[in-house]
């Protein structure tokens, strides 16, 4: 006669697991250019299995031989309900006791609350009713890595800090295929609450989005096709962006530039009379769709050496030279050493 009881549990763990960050938050460093190991890459997707490992007593001595095993997980101990699909194991090796199966009761039965394995078994060369072992063994926690999986990766709601050295980011995702590395969409339209939010209490972004590719973007807020040109951030909403404070420009093709006329980018402008000053930026050369937004730059500052050019002036593309261009609108001379602050905002393609 087999013992009714599951002696001793010797062990439950995952057979794959994905490691998440526990202490971690979105955001940036001090500086937002990425160095050393630290990415959450994509791998191949996990499964529901793990691996069970227990101790089985047949008239008060260690079992040894061919069992038949069947396990069921239920949501309480005991009674509750069946959660998952009934696990059946024939001709299990058991030896001096112990034994190892894999169980999968499919997806969604780890999902952060409790389970209880409701074992039986009976002689593999026999084909009648199981004898149910007791009491039911409770579900330890390594199982519940698979709750990461079911809560897409990371178990929400998530929530967590952490601090790390400059040049090291909290968390950074590379996306090597054609989707975006980050989707957050709000579905709820009674909450003002934003879907995603990072806070940086240093002096790096608190959110920082790269596009290293020129299909694919790197943030896709709404979850959209970015198209054939890559983009580092894509906010799509009745109000597409919202911004509490300045707007910051820079790196190497900011947005936002100075236009200093000179000697030579006014006889540049070969179509126009003396009175136009030549733009070159690699942001805009070549774009007849671009829209520049132009204020006139003057101080009374010492350290400012401009001139101040007291005209209507406008903007122009010159399909010619493929370069837009700043003109007085009264055709007068364009004055040397004339400042102009530019902001560039580019049309994304139809």
């Amino acid at each position: 006669m087999l013992s009714k009881r599951l002696l001793v549990t010797v062990g439950l763990a995952a057979a794959v697991l994905v490691a998440v960050p526990v202490a971690t938050a979105f955001g940036s460093s001090a500086s937002p250019v990425a160095s050393g190991p630290r990415f959450l890459a994509a791998a191949t997707p996990l499964g529901d299995g793990f691996a069970y490992q227990g101790r089985l007593s047949e008239g008060g001595q260690p079992a040894n031989g061919t069992y038949d095993l069947r396990f069921i997980a239920y949501d309480a101990e005991p009674g509750g309900t069946q959660v998952g699909t009934t696990e059946t194991k024939e001709d299990v090796q058991v030896v001096n006791g112990l034994f190892t199966v894999t169980l999968n009761f499919g997806a969604g039965v780890f999902n952060g609350d409790a389970r209880w394995l409701d074992i039986a078994v009976r002689h593999g060369n026999e084909t009648g009713i199981f004898t149910t072992l007791s009491p039911r063994q409770p579900i330890s926690s390594s199982p519940y890595s698979l709750y990461a999986k079911a809560a897409g990766s990371i178990a929400v709601p998530f929530s967590a800090t952490g601090s790390t050295a400059s040049g090291t980011d909290l968390i950074e995702l590379t996306q090597n295929g054609t989707g975006a590395a980050l989707s957050v969409t709000r579905a709820t339209t009674a909450s003002t609450n934003p879907a995603i939010s990072a806070t940086n209490v240093g002096s790096g972004a608190g959110l920082y989005g790269e596009s290293t590719y020129a299909g694919g973007g790197a943030i896709g807020v709404a979850g959209q096709a970015l198209g054939a040109q890559g983009v580092g951030g894509w906010f799509k909403g009745t109000t597409g962006l919202q911004v509490d404070g300045p707007i910051k420009v820079s790196g190497s093709n900011p947005a936002a530039f100075v236009q200093i006329a000179t000697v030579a980018n006014i006889a540049a402008a070969t179509n126009c009379v003396g009175n136009c000053t030549l733009i070159s930026n690699p942001l805009i050369d070549g774009d007849s769709t671009a829209i520049l937004i132009i204020t006139q730059r003057w101080t009374i500052l010492d350290t400012d050496t401009g001139v101040y050019n007291n005209k209507s002036v406008g903007v122009w593309y010159d399909p010619d030279l493929g370069k837009w261009t700043i003109f007085n609108e009264d055709a007068a001379a364009m004055p040397p050493n004339a400042r102009f602050n530019v902001l560039v905002i580019k049309v994304a393609a139809p």
